[in-house]
């Protein structure tokens, strides 16, 4: 991963709100067309763009090549000055809400115990399947890369109260899976 560029190369380029999680462009000094041309296009208005993986994603220039940074790692930098020694998960599960109280740095194993329901599953229930063989509702949950059994059930609802047990127990978060 590249580095964020510094906290002063940032605070020269974006006005960032912590409140709200909004970045703006800065307006440029200088006497060149470059410069004019930025100012009247950008200054003042909203930076960056979604991302595929719906991350708000900033395109900086420097020494005159283009890189895109993820926003949330921008706010680290301009609040904290530094790089974070982990990864940033956003604490509502919403990659664009940027708002630094929406921010915590996490070791990976923490931020996949934040994630939200996938849009492959079926069940309805993060970690709940239908189990064809024996026509019941399987019960499992991946931790640290292994798959945990939890148990077959005649219904969804007792297997999902079983997942929801079992997360809580392992430090999942509450929201694991709901959103």
């Amino acid at each position: 991963m590249r580095k964020c560029p510094s906290q002063e190369v940032l605070e020269k380029l974006l006005d960032y709100c912590p409140d709200t999680g909004i970045f703006l462009w800065k307006e440029r000094h200088g006497s060149d067309s470059t410069a004019n041309r930025f100012n009247g296009r950008f200054a003042g208005k909203k930076a960056g763009h979604i991302t595929h993986g719906n991350y708000l994603l900033i395109n900086i220039k420097l020494d005159g090549e283009v890189f895109g940074y993820r926003a949330h790692r921008i706010a680290w930098m301009l609040i904290y000055g530094e790089e974070p020694a982990g990864q940033i998960d956003h604490i509502d599960g919403d990659r664009q809400n940027n708002r630094i109280n929406n921010l915590r740095v996490v070791n990976h194993i923490t931020n996949s115990r934040n994630q939200k329901k996938r849009i492959t599953n079926k069940s309805g229930i993060t970690g709940v399947t239908w189990h064809p063989g024996t026509c019941k509702w399987r019960a499992r949950v991946k931790v640290d890369g292994y798959y945990h059994h939890i148990g077959l059930f005649s219904s969804i609802e007792d297997a999902g109260s079983a997942v929801a047990s079992f997360r809580s127990e392992h430090g999942f978060t509450s929201s694991h899976g709901f959103r």
